[in-house]
């Protein structure tokens, strides 16, 4: 129920409250009795989104869930009762939510990170994968990612933070570099799943063009779902008219109006 409620982006009840509260500004108010929590705003002029997370987890699973997030630090309790999301909490709705990623120009090379990385620091290759994924690197073939920006800057404090000093290697290809017999661009596009990603992009669009005007917040975390899978290529290697700007351009027109408690959060955490 919880990848259903967030689209993928939340898989515990702590980070459903996270994201719950950046829907209704950041803030979750008590009832009359102290007994109720609900949105900022009025429950009838909340989302479905936030609508299915306060039916489904009324009472004992959503104040568990409040519980955890306040454990985790991600939310305080102001002096009138009510929880705002923290400082640590702003923060996680960051790793949660990707910001709105702008690709910079390509140099012409790529690069390739390359690990032997033994079993016994399994939890830690596995950390890695996931943080290379999240800056943009696809998987080449076991072991082996490519990126098209260098990583060196973004890499080495990662390497130390995991203690995989001497078992990750960084290779520049050069502009004339290729992997295989494939043309850079056929490379890019298997490896990058660019084709896939556009559908889901047109599938996405679709949707928001079917749905009434004042209910096309319901697909914000569809989008940012969308956008965390996206590794933000520089347009010399993407198809003509790339339906992610195009996405962009109809999330800003048609979604960001009606999620704005969640965009003005955004905007102070980026």
């Amino acid at each position: 129920a919880l990848v259903r409620l967030t689209a993928g982006l939340a898989t515990t009840v702590s980070d459903v409250i996270v994201i719950a509260s950046a829907f209704s500004g950041g803030l979750l108010v008590h009832g009359p009795r102290g007994r109720d929590l609900y949105p900022m705003r009025k429950m009838d002029e909340v989302w479905d989104f936030t609508t299915a997370i306060y039916r489904q987890y009324t009472h004992s699973r959503f104040r568990q869930g409040l519980i955890r997030a306040k454990k985790n630090g991600y939310l305080f309790k102001e002096d009138n009762g009510n929880f705002r999301l923290s400082d640590l909490g702003k923060k996680r709705l960051w790793q949660l939510l990707p910001p709105f990623k702008q690709a910079g120009p390509w140099d012409g090379t790529l690069w390739l990170i390359i690990y032997d990385i033994p079993e016994s620091k399994r939890q830690a290759r596995d950390q890695l994968r996931n943080w290379l994924f999240s800056i943009g690197c696809r998987l080449v073939q076991k072991s082996v990612w490519v990126s098209v920006r260098d990583p060196r800057a973004w890499l080495t404090p990662e390497i130390q933070r995991y203690r995989l000093t001497g078992l990750v290697v960084v290779a520049c290809l050069g502009r004339d570099g290729v992997i295989g017999e494939e043309k850079p661009t056929a490379f890019i596009s298997r490896v990058f799943k660019t084709k896939a990603l556009e559908r889901r992009y047109r599938v996405w669009m679709d949707a928001v063009i079917r749905t009434p005007d004042d209910l096309r917040g319901k697909h914000a975390l569809r989008f940012f779902r969308i956008l965390r899978d996206d590794p933000t290529l520089p347009p010399e290697l993407l198809p003509s008219s790339w339906v992610g700007d195009q996405a962009r351009k109809l999330f800003d027109t048609s979604v960001r109006p009606y999620v704005k408690e969640l965009m003005l959060l955004l905007d102070e955490v980026y």
